[in-house]
């Protein structure tokens, strides 16, 4: 009974290990991932601009007329 207790604490701990590494993976890869990729040097940055449409212009309306005193 001695053996299965051993047996259950050997694999749960290489279970531990199995997450936290994945873990680690994980994480590097958001990073890497929202960060850019940063394997190129970080020499070619792309700048993308985007102008918003520009409305059509309308012609002023007239003044309205005073009002009567």
């Amino acid at each position: 009974m001695a053996d299965r207790i051993v047996e259950r604490e050997r694999g749960g701990s290489m279970g531990v290990i199995g997450v936290i590494v994945g873990a680690l993976i994980v994480i590097a890869l958001a990073y890497f991932l929202l960060n850019g990729n940063t394997f190129s040097g970080g020499g070619s940055s792309t700048n993308v601009t985007i102008e918003a449409p520009k409305a059509p212009s309308v012609p002023a309306a007239p003044a309205a007329p005073a009002a009567p005193r």
